[in-house]
């Protein structure tokens, strides 16, 4: 196996999010609150185990 970046969230480890809005006196409007999470499918590492497709390859070759 070996490690590649998180597709979910690019290497970071984290996702950033919409959280809702809030109005703004300067601006006259609405905008965006942003917030962050730690992403989920690498917990907070940046990275996920992918299995390598050649190594796979051979072990199935090998056991037939």
């Amino acid at each position: 196996m070996r490690e590649e970046l998180c597709p979910e969230c690019q290497g970071n480890g984290y996702v950033e999010y919409i959280a809702g809005s809030y109005y703004s006196e300067s601006f006259g409007n609405y905008l965006p609150l942003e917030d962050v999470a730690p992403c989920r499918t690498c917990s907070g590492t940046g990275y996920v185990e992918v299995d390598d497709e050649s190594e796979a390859v051979f072990e199935e070759s090998w056991s037939a």
